[in-house]
């Protein structure tokens, strides 16, 4: 790997822990990561009304579990390589190739995939198994970064406009493809990475 590949300043892997500490902690945290806050403000209200059978694609530490409600079926889905991304080995997890989904054609209800797309280098192909095995009237909840620094290198491979993922979810029903956040909340989140880097002492391009 050369050394523009080696990623000096890593993201915190995203956990929702029990108790009033961890709850606290992860408030406090969404007010440094905006790009959290943000996902979190667009993600909790839909959940809430999903039910059924839930699948999280590339689940990660699974943080926006406990937003479903509490007699959804929910099962994680993500790459053996998560761990290298600074994710626990869960052992309630199934493991992908990060492209062929492991089920049924129309065997979930609901499905959500946060901030994947952008690490996989076949996006098309993941969209469709998706929607292959989304039930006709299901929903799907997608997030991608659009202005966000490169993360996770050297799997951080695109980002997507409205436009792109409109042509990508051609195939589902009633798609609406929204912007979340603004301009205050990008700049702020610039300056926050920025003082970030300073304060490690890592000014490496790929922290942009």
């Amino acid at each position: 790997m050369s050394p523009q590949d080696q990623e000096a300043f890593k993201p915190i892997p995203v956990r929702r822990g029990t108790g009033f500490l961890a709850t606290m902690a992860y408030s406090t945290r969404q007010w440094i990561d905006l790009q959290l806050l943000t996902c979190t403000r667009f993600l909790r209200p839909r959940l809430a009304h999903m039910s059924g059978a839930v699948l999280d694609v590339g689940c990660g530490e699974m943080p926006f579990r406990d937003y479903l409600p509490k007699d959804t079926r929910y099962v994680g889905l993500d790459v053996a390589e998560a761990v290298s991304f600074g994710m626990r080995d869960h052992p309630d997890i199934v493991m992908f190739n990060g492209v062929k989904i492991p089920f049924p054609d129309n065997s979930w209800d609901g499905i959500l995939c946060t901030e994947v797309l952008e690490h996989t280098l076949q996006p098309d192909a993941l969209m469709a198994e998706m929607l292959r095995v989304l039930r006709p009237g299901g929903t799907l909840l997608v997030t991608v970064p659009f202005a966000a620094r490169v993360h996770h290198a050297p799997q951080d491979y695109q980002r997507f406009t409205r436009y792109r993922l409109a042509r990508m979810m051609a195939g589902f029903q009633s798609v609406q493809v929204l912007e979340r956040g603004n301009d205050f909340a990008v700049i702020a989140n610039k300056l926050i990475v920025l003082i970030a880097r300073r304060l490690t002492g890592r000014n490496q391009d790929e922290t942009r």
